[in-house]
């Protein structure tokens, strides 16, 4: 089975939680961000404008998925 390749802002967002929880928000650099996602700067400032809007989308991204699991726990 052939699996579907991730979206560019997919692709950021994953590699920006693996680097913030290794680094830290401030010892993650966008380059390294962009070297581990495959993708450019330019693409990374299209989908999320700053890093501070990147780190809030990944929260975002994670606290709907629990958020989702709470509400249909209730």
């Amino acid at each position: 089975m052939q699996s579907i390749p991730q979206s560019t802002k997919e692709r950021s967002l994953g590699a920006a939680e693996v680097l913030f929880a290794q680094h830290g928000f401030d010892g993650a650099s966008l380059r390294q961000l962009t070297a581990a996602a495959g993708v450019n700067l330019a693409a990374v400032n299209y989908h999320f404008g700053s890093k501070d809007r990147l780190i809030e989308e990944v929260f975002r991204r994670r606290l709907d998925e629990l958020n989702g699991r709470r509400m249909a726990a209730l």
